[in-house]
């Protein structure tokens, strides 16, 4: 059995999800389309950033190039999904009973990617 702390932060979001009408679905969607954007549209990111750099001086580093490495189809990598496991092992060491993969889902992502979705922004580009 998973103790607190460990349903703590899923619960949070899971709350968010079922209380504002298709949120995963919509945050998947506008993480999709927000690389999409960065990635197609060089001049209007290029100037987004510029404001951003000076409003938040953590992202100084980030540049273009960044964006447009971004992965069209933002599946999690092996190492996040490990490093993301092992971060909430230290913090709730029951987590230690469930699947690396049960923190993530995908479902919605995975849904805009099956039906194609996600190709036909790039068609033409």
């Amino acid at each position: 059995m998973i103790g607190n702390a460990a349903r703590q932060q899923p619960k949070t979001i899971w709350n968010r999800i079922i209380k504002y009408d298709r949120f995963g679905e919509r945050l998947a969607l506008a993480q999709v389309l927000g690389i999409h954007f960065g990635r197609t549209r060089k001049q209007e990111t290029e100037k987004i950033l510029e404001g951003l750099k000076k409003r938040e001086p953590e992202t100084r580093g980030v540049s273009y190039n960044s964006v447009a490495k971004l992965a069209i189809k933002p599946y999690p990598d092996i190492q996040a999904v490990a490093n993301a496991y092992r971060l909430c092992c230290m913090k709730a060491p029951e987590a230690k009973e469930l699947s690396p993969m049960s923190m993530w889902d995908l479902h919605f992502l995975r849904q805009l990617d099956n039906y194609g979705f996600i190709d036909r922004l790039y068609q033409g580009h």
